[in-house]
């Protein structure tokens, strides 16, 4: 429809081709605007000009016989591979001594990336169980092996411990900094 008004808006005008055909103009003129702009494209329509290459690629590396499953199957093992290669390397760079909280902003998709990565004080229950374990086996300044959760891949680097004291008795309080919060997807 969008063709037709194209090439007889000049002749008729769009709103009484669109009076006569079932389209409202302002569909017609988003339409156009997103064909002239790519960046006003929804989300997902620009998700899928970014993933076409990738699945066409997938399909003839295994030889044009994988159907969709096996197709998305294997887009999601690259991209959980990709991730954990991602948190890999910014643990091996914690390591060697770099910034923690500058590894944090440019590797961390979390929303404290920008902060360092800082997680702050927090009880021992207030943490998800996997970072608590992890940082219970940890010495204050030690970097943690990397993580995997169901949001993606986690370097922790514990900061420093502190009991308080509250009705419970002694609570253990560590304070930690996350990175490589890549998004994995679920294997």
């Amino acid at each position: 429809m969008v063709a037709f008004i194209d090439a007889h808006r000049g002749a008729y005008g769009v709103e009484p081709i669109c009076a006569q055909l079932p389209i409202a103009p302002s569909t017609y003129y988003e339409h156009s605007a997103r064909a002239a702009d790519p960046a006003r494209r929804p989300a997902r329509v620009r998700r899928d000009a970014e993933l076409c290459p990738q699945i066409e690629r997938v399909w003839r590396e295994n030889f044009c016989v994988y159907g969709v499953r096996k197709t998305w199957r294997q887009l999601k093992r690259e991209r959980i591979e990709a991730a954990r290669a991602k948190a890999e390397k910014a643990r091996a760079e914690a390591l060697a001594g770099a910034d923690f909280a500058k590894l944090a902003a440019s590797y961390s998709d979390g929303p404290d990336a920008l902060k360092g990565g800082e997680l702050g004080w927090r009880a021992e229950d207030r943490l998800p169980e996997l970072f608590a374990a992890a940082l219970n086996a940890m010495q204050p300044n030690g970097i943690s092996e990397v993580l995997r959760s169901p949001a993606g891949f986690h370097v922790l680097k514990l900061l420093g411990r502190r009991d308080a004291t509250g009705a419970g008795g002694a609570r253990h309080w560590p304070r930690a900094t996350s990175t490589s919060r890549s998004r994995s997807g679920s294997a």
